[in-house]
């Protein structure tokens, strides 16, 4: 490997664990029903009927990061709360 690609790649890494670490942690009582204890702006729409979780959710001992929710109940739960909000921008 020459020493422009590792540079390349680790300014790469370096970016990637920053974008990591912005992104906000919450912890809820339960899951499913602690969406409606999260932000909207902790979920991206990713399709219709598609949600992304972007944030970091710990819910009875769980941690949870990018995950997609698609045709789910979280799913559903998330487009009742958030939906119009996205649409919005």
């Amino acid at each position: 490997m020459s020493i422009r690609l590792i540079l390349i790649l680790s300014l790469l890494a370096a970016g990637t664990s920053l974008v990591r670490a912005q992104q906000p942690t919450y912890t809820v009582s339960e899951w499913p029903q602690g969406i409606s204890e999260l932000p909207c702006a902790a979920f991206q729409q990713s399709a219709p009927d598609s949600w992304t979780l972007i944030a970091t959710v710990k819910a009875g001992g769980i941690t949870m990061s990018n995950v997609t929710f698609t045709h789910t109940q979280e799913s559903k739960m998330i487009e009742t709360k958030c939906g119009n909000k996205q649409l919005r921008g």
